[in-house]
């Protein structure tokens, strides 16, 4: 499996899932969590959850959109070394993650798209 979108707005209640929900996904490169509905619902909870956190083992993900991220930082092993696209609206995340990680393409290349537009 490379992607998975899934439109929360459909879901009709809260969904618990295992902290390992991910963990035989290694090669999923696009995961999209997102409402349809957004303009109107934003303020809503989320309706995924991990009560057990979550484990994050994903190195070939390079797209992350996932509205109203449920946890208050990333897990221990999201490794953002392929990551180019990064968006966790509506979220209370506080720390992104603990130590040093590899450098990100994401932010690589968000200082040259700032250079290009100065010259």
């Amino acid at each position: 499996m490379r992607g998975i979108f899934l439109d929360m707005s459909e879901l009709k209640k809260k969904l618990p899932l295992d902290r390992s929900t991910f963990i035989k996904m290694r090669n999923l490169r696009y995961l999209k969590f997102y409402s349809s509905r957004c303009d109107r619902e934003c303020e809503a909870d989320s309706k995924l959850n991990f009560p057990e956190g979550l484990e994050f083992p994903l190195d070939e993900i390079r797209y992350l959109y996932w509205l109203k991220f449920p946890l208050m930082k990333l897990p221990k092993d999201f490794n953002p070394k392929n990551l180019t696209d990064f968006n966790l609206p509506y979220s209370e995340i506080e720390e992104l993650w603990e130590g040093a990680k590899v450098r990100v393409s994401l932010f690589y290349n968000f200082t040259v798209m700032i250079f290009s537009l100065l010259d």
